[in-house]
């Protein structure tokens, strides 16, 4: 199903596939747009710099969004259309947990930044000191 609804997403012409499967880790911080799919932002660990981009700098204080679709009802009918029938099983993070994210990372064309669009893992990890 994941595939299928990367395929949607790509269909709906607003994202360019960077790295079909991509792993980051960092501190999950407030809550972004949303649309009915649970959108966070990830202060990414030292690293990952490179998939910052200056729009997601401007807008995002310079976190990655991260999308777990089809985790909840969604309030948009192109986003609920490729979810019917079909609920994420991805365990929504609080805030302030370490994790490790695993999605596909891909280019929002419309609003100029990277995203891990279609979470398929969420690890909490534990805070080392």
């Amino acid at each position: 199903m994941r595939h299928h609804l990367l395929e949607i997403c790509l269909q709906l012409g607003t994202f360019q596939v960077i790295e079909k499967c991509k792993t980051v880790t960092g501190i999950r911080r407030k809550r972004a747009d949303n649309d009915g799919d649970p959108h966070m932002l990830l202060k990414l660990e030292n690293g990952y710099e490179e998939l910052v981009t200056k729009r997601s700098m401007k807008e995002k204080w310079g976190d990655l969004v991260i999308e777990a679709a089809c985790a909840n009802k969604a309030t948009l009918g192109k986003v609920s259309k490729p979810c019917d029938g079909y609920v994420s099983k991805i365990q929504i993070p609080n805030l302030g947990d370490h994790i490790k994210v695993t999605g596909s990372l891909v280019m929002d064309t419309h609003n100029g930044w990277n995203e891990i669009h279609l979470i398929t893992k969420i690890e909490i990890l534990k805070l080392t000191l």
